[in-house]
């Protein structure tokens, strides 16, 4: 009966509806994929240019890590030239990031300590006893003038006492 009467009505109501743009993802909280609450945490007190930086930075870290590898399997006329660019490319992102007062520090072959600033990937594959070292790190610590900026990430080896 109310179709009969007010067609009109239904069909601006229908339109307004569609009309409704839904909330983008961003703005809905705890709902960034593929973070944790740390992440989220951690970003909160990030400038977006400051944190751009430092995520480039990393990416560009680990490209060079690769990189590295690559050049030990070149022949030795060509490594060297590769190995000056990679040094330079390096350089330029330290440089970028001390404008900022930021520096990424490597831990790798430290001996391990539960209260430093990194998560142990395969921490679970040791026992309390075990004398560990830093055997590679996935991701660098981000050091700025306030302290800490963002732990590292790390995979663990057993070691003998020394």
């Amino acid at each position: 009966m109310f179709r009969k009467i007010f067609p009109g009505v239904l069909a601006a109501a229908a339109r307004s509806v569609a009309a409704v743009p839904a909330a983008p993802q961003d703005s809905i909280p705890n709902m960034e994929a593929g973070k944790s609450m740390d992440e989220m945490h951690r970003d909160a007190g990030e400038s977006a240019e400051r944190k751009a930086l430092i995520d480039i930075s990393l990416e560009g870290w680990r490209f060079a890590r690769v990189f590295g590898r690559l050049l030990d399997k070149l022949d030795a006329g060509d490594a060297p030239r590769h190995a000056n660019q990679a040094r330079y490319f390096q350089k330029k992102i330290d440089d970028g990031l001390s404008a900022f007062g930021l520096r990424l520090v490597s831990l790798e072959g430290q001996t391990y300590d539960p209260g430093m600033a990194v998560s142990a990937l395969n921490i679970a594959d040791f026992g309390a006893d075990d004398y560990l070292v830093i055997d590679q790190m996935i991701e660098p610590v981000v050091m700025g003038p306030e302290g800490l900026v963002r732990g590292g990430t790390v995979m663990l080896a057993k070691a003998e006492r020394q």
